[in-house]
């Protein structure tokens, strides 16, 4: 499910899906993501309007947490994508995922390496 598709924007959908599996604080969420401060932030904010979020207390490195509305809302869509990618994952030999995860680690690291140098 694209992010549209269930009426979110990509950083939100990023923020439930950590959120689906663990508690985590908005510099939680930045270091699993890449995204900004500033947009994981507007992010928060907006789902904490749309009920999805519990109100956030001020406190450094704060946990976020679900609200009931944003757990059945989660469960309904990113829980969804979760089990999809359990299930792809789960199908394939551990040869195939330790090689897929091998692949991935190093596009990721030569990606960022590329950033660097921008």
């Amino acid at each position: 499910m694209a992010a549209k598709q269930i009426g979110l924007s990509d950083s939100q959908r990023d923020i439930l899906y950590i959120l689906c599996q663990e508690q985590a604080s908005q510099a939680d969420i930045c270091n699993m993501t890449g995204l900004s401060k500033q947009t994981v932030n507007s992010s928060v904010q907006h789902m904490v309007r749309n009920g999805y979020l519990q109100p956030l207390s001020g406190e450094k490195n704060e946990k976020l947490k679900l609200t009931e509305t944003g757990s059945a809302f989660a469960e309904r869509t990113i829980a969804k994508l979760i089990h999809a990618e359990n299930a792809v994952f789960s199908s394939w030999s551990e040869e195939n995922r330790e090689l897929f995860i091998a692949l991935n680690r190093n596009y990721l690291e030569a990606f960022w390496e590329e950033l660097r140098k921008m």
